[in-house]
């Protein structure tokens, strides 16, 4: 009895299926590919826009400012083009903005990827924890960035087309460098804290609410215990006591925090002095000139870039990519 033969198996031809011929990125632009998709998640959503068109009805409101009272032509009620500037990258209104936007990009980043087992789909490809966190803080870094210097810019704009002729250039040929630089400090920091808490939480509104009542009790404490200090100096000084350098040691306390640090540092950019424009009655500075010594500049700026590296670092420990079960 012979064996049946066994018919050949011809294979399909699969006809659908092409060499693919689109871009090639090296290996090593993973952090290029997170910070283009945390942007693109975060710019769709409505919440995205409101801080940011606050920002910019903030710096539409500061040019009228400058137009209505310049054209008034009061010396004591003129603004200068810096102060312009400063205000709207420095400013308290801003700088609150930039907290709320931080809180909608920011508190879901990576609380949102852990909750989700994400990091097991992310770091089974060749992708590194530096350039995870890498791309995750630059995704929010430049919505900051550019909520922060657009409007800025957009002034800068007007200045120069309208105020070319009136010497604005020649006043400060590197102002525009001054508000670019300036611009850098508060989002470089809200990115850092809230990626930071982000990190530590698996639910975003949890990093969120971390973050803003971290955010603002800095805040209130380091006030309250400045202006005590503050207000102590100035007893000792009516009373003829020495005080040496603790109304310094004061100002400075008040701003050891979020606003205080950018503040402080834009003032430096901006080659302004602390309380300029619209801080105290001048009166009152010559009355009380040691209330007004400026701020120790060297502590704050240590203080901004610990706020910046540490929460690095910490993210950078605490991301895994498998859930790690002790006990």
């Amino acid at each position: 009895m012979s064996t049946p033969k066994i018919p050949k198996v011809t294979r399909i031809a699969d006809l659908s299926y092409r060499n693919y011929d689109g871009p090639r990125r090296a290996a090593g632009m993973g952090w290029w590919t997170i910070a283009t998709m945390t942007m693109r998640m975060n710019i769709r959503k409505v919440a995205f826009w409101i801080p940011v068109g606050f920002i910019i009805l903030w710096a539409l409101f500061l040019i009228l400012a400058f137009f209505f009272t310049n054209r008034i032509g009061a010396e004591q009620l003129k603004i200068t083009y810096t102060n312009v500037l400063y205000q709207c990258v420095c400013g308290d209104w801003t700088l609150l903005m930039l907290m709320l936007l931080g809180l909608v990009v920011g508190s879901g980043a990576i609380a949102a990827d852990t909750q989700a087992n994400a990091l097991l789909v992310y770091f089974a490809r060749p992708l590194s924890k530096l350039e995870y966190v890498f791309g995750k803080w630059l995704g929010v870094f430049l919505m900051l960035f550019a909520a922060t210097a657009l409007p800025a810019l957009l002034i800068y704009l007007y200045f120069l087309a309208a105020y070319t002729s009136d010497g604005f250039f020649k006043d400060d040929p590197i102002l525009l460098l001054r508000t670019l630089g300036s611009a850098l400090i508060a989002p470089a920091i809200d990115t850092s804290l809230i990626l930071g808490f982000s990190a530590l939480s698996r639910s975003g509104r949890v990093a969120g609410a971390s973050f803003a009542i971290f955010y603002l009790l800095l805040g209130i404490i380091t006030n309250v215990l400045g202006r005590t200090a503050l207000n102590n100096a100035r007893m000792d000084d009516d009373m003829d006591r020495k005080v040496g350098n603790r109304f310094a040691v004061a100002n400075t306390t008040r701003r050891f925090n979020v606003v205080g640090i950018s503040d402080v540092v834009g003032l430096k950019f901006f080659g302004l002095k602390p309380y300029f424009g619209l801080a105290p009655d001048p009166n009152m500075m010559q009355r009380r000139p040691k209330a007004f010594i400026p701020p120790i500049m060297a502590p704050l700026a240590v203080a901004g870039g610990a706020m910046v590296v540490v929460p690095l670092i910490l993210i950078t420990w605490r991301i895994r990519a498998v859930e790690v079960v002790s006990g």
